[in-house]
């Protein structure tokens, strides 16, 4: 297969006879179709072993193929068919081998010196290629593989104290450890809340290293590279229990982290001002936590309470109920069937996945709203006393649509309005956030549903306590999440 692959086409052929050009998704997805089998890593292994075991090295322009194969596969290739067509054998055995090679190159004397050894990029390019979908990514955490890359990068550390791979090495371990915490979000048939992925990463020690890493400035990895670090690193500031649990002082995380931001570890220079500016706010914000914790020990982590759409009556997390197919929150089997003539017109039956999906995003909502809870809490009682009304009748729009992998409410939620609820059944659409006018102009369908559920449920919002307030955010794809909330 690789014999016949003409790097400078990125043609292949078929069994059948007929070429294709794997650099499309076309192509890629008609080879695998057509194939009996796939076995091309495990044969790429036997080759690796076999030139390694008649004492000759594999030419580079070779290996450097392999990698343009992988890269084309894993980027081209879709979700369901890789999982359907590429034997979890077959992905194991590619993850074995770059283990058994991290763990080989570990004691390498050029490795330690220099930070550069040319078989580490050749073993973790493929991966961070692959981690793209999530069977490697799962096979990853299950095996040893985290735990054997921080070691690698430990014994280079060692040498002085604050010594860095190379930093096409750096960039690489950074963009595959963000990459395998986006799936393990995203992407698992079960996917993981941001914070047990984080959990994961920081029980076998790569994000500590992870943090130094991405450190090192990218020259050759901006855009798509640029994003997910960013992106992993704003939800990183996010995880309440993580940063109490993980990155307080005498902890590796913490510690680490410092020792980066007073000069003593990472990039020696050179590093993004917007990496630099992330961390710090990680630091930050873990601190904040810690006295949080201190001044409400027995407090939960997470103090927002949900209003029931039926009666208005405030639910803790731990006893909220939800509609089986949307999600939508109650207090009790009574109350849903109490409301289920308002809400049969807007329940939408789900998958599993949207289900998760809209699990994740709710999360990632709750940690925005706790972390900017001063700031909203300022606001609403100015917009109240502005508005003449009480805080249950108003609404908090918040624009959480993601973006080229950036999400503005995390950043940034200077661009937040308030309004009265009864404003959204007028017509005046400068009152609006720009994204809601929006909708309102391009996808009145959707801006209609969302003022028939507030009107439908305007009654139930009269119940809610008076610290209540609604929220409205645009989320992923552009749908909508509509809530009533309370910072208990």
């Amino acid at each position: 297969f690789v014999r016949r692959f003409q790097s400078s086409r990125h043609d292949v052929s078929l069994p059948n006879g007929n070429r294709v050009d794997i650099s499309t998704k076309e192509g890629v997805n008609a080879l695998l179709q057509q194939a009996d089998g796939f076995n091309f890593f495990s044969e790429t292994v036997k080759k690796l072993n076999m030139s390694q075991n008649n004492g000759r090295r594999m030419k580079f322009k070779t290996k450097s193929k392999l990698i343009s194969v992988f890269r084309l596969f894993a980027q081209n290739t879709d979700q369901a068919l890789f999982r359907e067509k590429i034997p979890e054998l077959e992905i194991q055995c590619w993850l074995d081998y770059v283990i058994e090679g991290i763990k080989g190159l570990t004691t390498n004397k050029s490795w330690i010196q220099t930070g550069h050894v040319t078989d580490a990029w050749l073993l973790l390019e493929p991966c961070a290629f692959l981690f793209c979908h999530a069977v490697p990514v799962v096979l990853a955490f299950e095996s040893e593989f985290f735990q054997v890359l921080s070691s690698f990068i430990k014994v280079r550390k060692e040498s002085d104290g604050r010594a860095m791979p190379s930093t096409r090495l750096c960039n690489q371990i950074a963009l595959l450890v963000s990459s395998a915490f986006t799936v393990s979000v995203v992407g698992f048939e079960n996917n993981w809340s941001s914070e047990k992925s984080f959990k994961k990463l920081e029980a076998s020690g790569i994000l500590e290293e992870f943090l130094r890493c991405v450190t090192e400035p990218a020259p050759q990895m901006k855009g798509g590279w640029f994003d997910a670090v960013c992106n992993t690193l704003y939800l990183l500031e996010l995880s309440t229990r993580i940063l109490l649990k993980r990155f307080q002082k005498g902890k590796p995380c913490g510690d680490t982290l410092q020792a980066i931001l007073d000069g003593k570890d990472g990039a020696r220079s050179g590093t993004s001002s917007k990496v630099m500016k992330r961390l710090q706010a990680i630091a930050s914000a873990s601190i904040m936590r810690a006295t949080d914790a201190a001044e409400h020990e027995h407090d939960s982590c997470l103090s927002l309470a949900y209003g029931c759409t039926n009666c208005g009556k405030l639910i803790s997390k731990e006893s909220i109920m939800n509609c089986a197919q949307c999600n939508t929150n109650y207090c009790s089997k009574k109350c849903q069937r109490a409301e289920w003539k308002v809400h049969k017109s807007e329940c939408k039956q789900c998958t599993k996945t949207e289900l998760r999906n809209r699990e994740t995003i709710q999360l990632s909502l709750e940690n925005v709203l706790e972390k900017h809870s001063d700031y909203i809490d300022v606001q609403l009682t100015e917009a109240c006393h502005s508005l003449g009304a009480k805080r249950n009748e108003v609404i908090l729009e918040l624009d959480f649509f993601m973006n080229d992998g950036i999400v503005p409410a995390m950043d940034d939620l200077r661009e937040l309005k308030i309004l009265s609820i009864t404003e959204y059944s007028e017509v005046r659409g400068e009152i609006f956030s720009p994204w809601v006018s929006e909708m309102k102009e391009k996808k009145p369908d959707d801006y209609a549903r969302l003022v028939t559920v507030l009107m439908a449920r305007k009654a139930a919002f009269s119940n809610i306590p008076s610290e209540a307030f609604g929220v409205v955010a645009r989320t992923a794809g552009g749908s909508l999440w509509i809530k009533f909330l309370a910072f208990s």
